[in-house]
């Protein structure tokens, strides 16, 4: 195992992109890969139908997700399930970048969205 002590030390597998979002390098992690994903002001990954299960952790910042038609809003420590067959969409709300992290299968390709 080898311990990394900044992003920069990973090595990058695959160059995901959001709606909305610049792109960001996503990291593979046993059988799924994560990407660290930062919402600036304004910015939001579209409302769109999922095509595989993904889990969104906020680490900082505030958003509002839209999961199903329902509104939420979120915040550093919220976890968010995405199954496949569910829509959403998430958009940042507050002053400071919403910052995110995202883990999904490494067998589905991370420029499908």
């Amino acid at each position: 195992m080898r311990l990394l002590r900044r992003p920069s030390q990973a090595r990058t597998k695959a160059e995901a992109r959001r709606r909305g979002t610049p792109s960001f390098p996503a990291f593979p992690i046993w059988s799924s890969c994560s990407a660290s994903a930062p919402l600036h002001p304004g910015a939001a990954i579209g409302y769109h139908e999922q095509d595989r299960d993904e889990v969104y952790y906020v680490l900082s910042g505030t958003g509002e997700l839209t999961m199903n038609g329902t509104k939420s809003v979120v915040g550093p420590g919220t976890s968010i399930l995405t199954r496949t067959g569910s829509s959403h969409g998430l958009r940042q709300t507050g002053a400071d970048d919403l910052v995110i992290v995202i883990v999904y299968s490494k067998s589905s390709s991370v420029s499908s969205h």
